[in-house]
């Protein structure tokens, strides 16, 4: 099992991970295809029973039998009443001839729609010739309808203020008489937005519709459902999946940021594959994360690994009625993804790709050699010592290209080069590209969508293994049987591969830290091509021989729902079951290598082969029956939902190393010999829920819901022990529509919509890091010849009475449309209150150990959202601005267990969770005089170094005199998102920001010569001297330690704006792009992150890298790409 486990395989190659998943695919597209093949279905069957009703009512009931939609003019569907229409189980064709005579009618039905045309707007070619002499009584007009692409049928073209009209043709044109030249047309279609046109004497005129986001958008995911926007009272945020995609990301959530409100996505570094993004709904409401659940169709998922081409829409629940029915887990919030899924109608096929290049950001200055070993000459003398470089030296330094033998180390060179790193081993360039393929079809009772994508991204390194690449595969299927009878099945598939060095890249010993402050006098790598022994090994001899790492995950997730239809009038019977597995094979290899001095003599840097192997197969289960009833009476609506879930995993970990072994061995599939290590890691849990949910509406005015959901979390979870934990979580929430007072439309009728909401419910946070899993861990070592198990089995009767963190959460909110919708705002305040979180505390029974978690802290969050849009229509210019603004904040109320310390802490009582501790600095000591008239510092301090406040007056500086400096946490995150079209051209903008956060870089990481490595920046050249008195720098000081306590003056302010995508394209007009055989065709440009500002003192740290200002980190890129989308 062992030898199973730990199999793997290197791949140097671009498309290493095909082989591995050219199975899956096959069966993805064989499903797809087949759907495709399958010959159309009959013609889907229909009941209805009317008396005297209108037609619009019928027609409502034939989109809720058959999923199609009507295009219809609004005329025909407003006037036309009185319809008797009788039927059982009749065939859709029958009843539409029936219901609109082939006589007076054309109907077709086309991608999913029943286009309906009265034979009396049908013309052969509305465009009158150019010679016709217009009859001096009327004013004939010609005309087409597009919704920007595609031709527009079935349109309702109306004289303003009379019955007089017609509608357009199959292929969107039109013809119509009016009364003069000054009359204005109305336009409308059922699913736009309706437009009036001012004809101005105008003999053709071209109309743009579009879409009508009140409609569209009406409906809105939701917690195992869907429900009416207007009649929503929880807080929540949606985003179009068209918004996300086009764009030159690692993953959905760089897509995501800065897109809605109260959703804070964070990156730590840029590196291909290990971006570290982060995503938190609302801020922090817990030591333990307050970590935020992703359900993709329905059940547990991860945005890390979707295809942004994949998604329709994103919903962000944000407050306890919203999150309610996952009260379990929903403290954080929730992130709902809905995949697209196929339409009614003829097979079609779409085709995206970009691909461009990208560049670093922000990538630091070094000085010449030469300049670093003068400033270091002063440091020396600065701390009492000889100067390491005579003048000589520093002339040869400047020459480049000299080496001697050093007469202090007689066996060593010394070199005197001015070598710069940076160009050699990094790229001014990387590569990025991506490819999608979808396939989507299928008739009233059968559609299918299947996609194929490819994401692959080049790293910053010149040399060696750096890059990454993602696959996916995904089918989506709707079959319904009968009108009561549907099955949906959603098979999806990802696999990532990364590769990059053997040795860690960031952090203060990585790779980085040689290529940014390595000393420059010393080559890349020697002329006869032997790493030479100089403190250490190179950074060219480890990114070319020192190894790699292979990571490569697998992700294949089902979800099969069967629907049960109207079998009791207003019930809705669904299970759920979804079966996931998710595998990483992560391969570490590490080759000696070798430094030799001038006499020969080697030095191991690397002292042997190493090669670990660790393989994680995580398997899960989602098991849902869910049953929704609705009742509606007169003017009461009561809607309600029940279930019950079942979750399960199991996971296990397999690692070994092995030493000493060759260099071919360390590309072997399995080890030769027994290994040197091996270690074994088991988890498994379960997690059990029913739940019930009641929404009443009266007279779409007044709106209640409420949600109580019980949870049982087994034994055998890696967050509780000792037996099995029960909790239960309510919520309430309320809504009044005002906008349906009668009093209201008559005082303010320019809005169309104006909502109060309230909320409040109590969730839970599962998510509690430092807890003993009460399952065995198993840890074998095998140093010795007979491997032993370490059974880790911790039972506690403390931790057993303790159950979920349980954070209540208060929302009041406010939502408007105005101006026919063309304005849209939203408002939000909330508090968030954390009664019993989880704090790790060492106690004697677990000293050695895993800290236990104890409910021994509090904490409490609040803050605001605004969201403001308007879109317009001019001709056929549109455009749109949208604007967010969130802010948050968070206040330890209890913690015993945490004392501040310098720096950056976290959880200390009475500040924000996240905080800057340090000292307060009065600026630079001026003279010797100063110092010693000062608090007592340190023994090296003197003119020039930073001088600290005594708070306490003690007459020296030490913890006592720390002070609180700021928080970390982003405040005022905002996003500004405008674009507009004009005939075929598009242009968006995206910016996001934060307004307000403290940041501290690292002083021991910042000032030079702290060590012998810790060469000189450009900026570092801005030191104290006599006659540079206020400085960035302190004075120049070898090993310096008394400058690099975090104090006051290395806060800095890391507020910013970015642009973080722009995109020009146009779309080929539809009959250009039908007459090269294709549906649309849109050429653009895209790119990300292409510019910012900030306030930071040091300019190359990146004020959106949380956390990472110790000079040592991967950069973010700016991304150039060009893209292609072609429909056929």
């Amino acid at each position: 099992m062992q030898q199973l486990l730990l199999q793997a395989r290197f791949s140097n190659t671009r498309f290493g991970c095909v082989p591995d998943f050219i199975f899956v695919v096959i069966l993805v597209l064989a499903n797809a295809l087949a759907m495709a093949q399958q010959p159309s279905a009959p013609s889907p069957k229909v009941s209805l029973q009317f008396t005297n009703a209108s037609l619009k009512t019928v027609i409502r009931e034939i989109e809720k039998q058959t999923k199609y939609t009507f295009a219809i003019s609004s005329g025909e569907l407003e006037t036309r009443q009185g319809v008797n229409l009788h039927v059982h189980n009749s065939p859709l064709q029958e009843v539409l001839s029936r219901l609109f005579p082939p006589a007076r009618y054309k109907v077709e039905i086309k991608d999913g729609q029943i286009i309906v045309i009265p034979l009396s707007a049908i013309a052969e070619d509305p465009t009158p010739p150019r010679n016709t002499t217009p009859n001096p009584n009327k004013w004939t007009i010609t005309g087409s309808v597009t919704d920007g692409m595609q031709p527009l049928s079935g349109v309702s073209i109306r004289e303003k203020g009379t019955t007089n009209g017609t509608a357009t043709t199959e292929n969107g044109n039109f013809k119509v008489d009016l009364a003069n030249g000054q009359a204005t047309l109305q336009v409308s279609l059922i699913g736009y937005e309706t437009k009036e046109i001012a004809v101005r004497d105008r003999r053709n005129i071209s109309v743009q519709l579009q879409p009508d986001l009140r409609k569209l958008n009406e409906l809105v995911v939701l917690g195992y459902g869907l429900q009416k926007r207007a009649n929503i009272t929880g807080a929540i945020a949606q985003v179009d999946g068209v918004r996300l995609r086009s764009r030159p990301v690692a993953n959905v959530m760089a897509a995501l940021q800065g897109t809605a409100t109260g959703l804070v996505v964070t990156r730590s570094n840029g590196q291909p594959g290990r971006e570290g993004f982060n995503i938190q709904v609302r801020g922090v409401g817990s030591s333990s994360g307050s970590n935020t659940p992703v359900i993709v169709d329905g059940v547990p998922g991860s945005l890390a690994v979707l295809n942004p081409d994949d998604i329709e829409s994103v919903s962000i629940l944000k407050d306890a009625a919203a999150a309610s029915i996952y009260g379990a887990r929903g403290a954080g919030g929730v992130v709902l993804v809905t995949t697209r899924t196929g339409k009614p109608g003829k097979l079609r096929v779409d085709f995206n790709t970009l691909g461009g290049f990208e560049t670093p950001i922000r990538l630091p200055n070094r000085l010449p050699s030469w300049q670093s070993a003068a400033m270091q000459n002063t440091a020396a003398v600065n701390a009492g010592q000889q100067a390491p470089w005579d003048p000589l030296e520093i002339d040869l330094m400047k020459q480049g290209n000299h080496y001697a033998i050093d007469y202090q180390k007689p066996d060593y060179y010394k070199y005197y080069y001015n070598y710069d790193p940076l160009p050699v081993l990094t790229k001014s360039r990387t590569g990025i590209e991506n490819y999608n393929l979808s396939v989507k079809g299928g008739d009233s009772a059968n559609q299918f969508s299947a996609s194929l994508g490819y994401f692959g991204r080049q790293g910053l390194f010149a040399v060696g293994p750096d890059r990454t690449h993602r696959v996916n595969a995904r089918v989506n299927l709707n079959n319904r049987f009968n009108k009561h009878f549907s099955l949906e099945t959603r098979l999806s598939y990802a696999q990532t591969n990364t590769f990059s060095p053997g040795q860690a890249v960031e952090g203060p010993h990585g790779l980085l830290a040689g290529i940014y402050r390595g000393p420059g006098n010393v080559p890349v790598y020697v002329p006869n091509t032997s790493n030479y022994a100089y403190g250490g090994a190179p950074g060219y001899a480890i990114l070319q021989d020192g190894g790699e790492r292979d990571e490569k995950n697998n992700y294949i997730d089902a979800v099969f729902t069967l629907r049960a239809d109207s079998l009791v009038k207003g019930l809705t019977l669904r299970l759920i079951y979804s079966p996931q597995k998710h595998t990483l094979q992560d391969n570490l290899g590490r080759n000696t290598i070798a430094l030799w001095n001038r006499v020969d003599t080697g030095a191991l840097v690397q002292p042997q082969n190493m090669l670990q192997k660790s393989r994680l197969e995580a398997k899960g289960g989602n098991l849902q029956l869910l049953a929704d009833y609705d009742v509606k009476k007169d003017k009461h609506n009561i809607h309600l939902l029940g279930g019950a879930t079942q979750e399960a995993y199991n996971t296990t970990q397999n690692t070994a190393a092995s030493y000493n072994i060759t260099t071919a061995e360390i590309h072997n599939t399995h080890f030769n010999n027994a290994p040197d290590y091996t270690q074994l890691l088991g988890a498994s849990g379960s997690l059990f829920s029913v739940f019930g949910k009641m929404n009443y509406n009266y007279d779409n005015r007044y709106l209640v819901e409420a949600n109580l959901i019980g949870s049982r979390l087994s034994q055998y979870s890696t967050s509780f022990v000792g037996g099995e934990q029960w909790q239960v979580f309510p919520s309430f929430s309320a809504g009044w529509r005002v906008n349906n007072e009668t009093w209201f439309n008559r005082a303010l009728p320019f809005f169309n919509e104006f909502k109060l909401r309230w909320s409040w419910g109590r969730l839970g946070n599962i998510n509690s890091w430092n807890t003993i899993p009460n399952d065995e861990r198993l840890q074998t070592f095998s140093f010795n010849p007979v491997p032993r198990f370490l059974p880790f089995v911790y039972k506690n009767p403390v931790i057993q009475a303790q159950g979920w963190e349980n954070i209540s959460t208060n929302n009041y909110g406010w939502d408007a449309t105005l101006f026919r919708g063309r304005l849209t705002l939203a408002a939000d305040y909330f508090v968030k209150h954390n009664r019993d979180m989880q704090i790790p505390v060492l106690t004697a029974s677990t000293e050695g150990a895993w800290p236990i978690d104890f409910h021994r802290g509090e904490m409490k969050s609040w803050g605001w959202e605004i969201n403001i849009g308007w879109r317009d229509d001019q001709g056929p210019f549109t455009w749109y601005i949208n604007g967010n603004l969130f802010n948050n904040r968070n206040k330890v109320l209890k913690n015993d267990n945490v004392a501040a310390q310098p720096g950056w802490n976290q959880g200390i009582a009475g500040y924000p969770y996240s905080s800057l501790f340090g000292y307060v600095s009065e600026g630079y000591f001026q003279s010797a005089t100063e110092v010693s008239q000062h608090a007592y510092q340190h023994g090296n301090t003197g003119a020039g170094d930073l001088k600290y406040k005594d708070i306490n007056g003690d007459h020296k500086i030490d913890n006592a005199d720390l002070v609180y400096l700021g928080s970390t946490d982003p405040q005022f995150s905002y996003g500004i998102d405008a674009g507009f079209a004009w005939k075929g051209f598009d242009f968006s903008v995206f910016f996001q920001g934060v307004a307000k956060r403290e940041v501290m870089p690292d002083p021991r990481y910042n000032i030079p010569f702290t060590s012998y490595w810790q060469q000189p920046w450009d900026i570092n050249q801005d030191y104290w001297t006599p006659d540079h008195p206020h400085a960035l720098f302190p004075r120049l000081y070898l090993n310096d330690v008394q400058n690099t306590a975090p104090s006051s003056h290395w806060v800095m302010n890391g507020a910013y704006i970015r642009l973080k995508n722009l995109q020009v394209g146009y779309t080929l007009p539809a009959q250009w792009a039908k007459k090269l055989l294709l549906s649309n065709l849109r050429v653009y440009f895209s790119g990300q992150d292409l510019w910012e500002t900030t306030q930071m003192k040091i300019k190359y740290y990146d004020p959106e890298q949380a956390g990472g200002y110790n000079g040592n980190v991967y950069p973010f890129f700016r991304s150039y790409t060009m893209g292609l989308t072609v429909g056929f």
